[in-house]
């Protein structure tokens, strides 16, 4: 299990930092605000970072998440 996250830098509540992450252009970096603003709140850091994609982060072309079969073409 992965060590747990601690925040060290108090200085901005949740709240901030989530109206900072919504003014940023990059979305890589709003993505990282909302996680600290996430486990500020006590909830996980994972959460909604997989997207209801399931554990392989992958959808097959139906949009059903899972992989798709795998074979030789016929």
């Amino acid at each position: 299990m992965p060590a747990g996250i601690e925040i060290t830098n108090t200085g901005h509540t949740a709240a901030e930092i989530r109206a900072l992450a919504r003014k940023r252009r990059n979305r890589a970096e709003a993505r990282r605000l909302e996680a600290i603003a996430r486990v500020m709140d006590g909830g996980g850091a994972v959460g909604r970072l997989r997207g209801g994609r399931g554990s392989t982060g992958r959808r097959c072309a139906t949009g059903s998440a899972g992989a798709m079969p795998r074979g030789r073409p016929a």
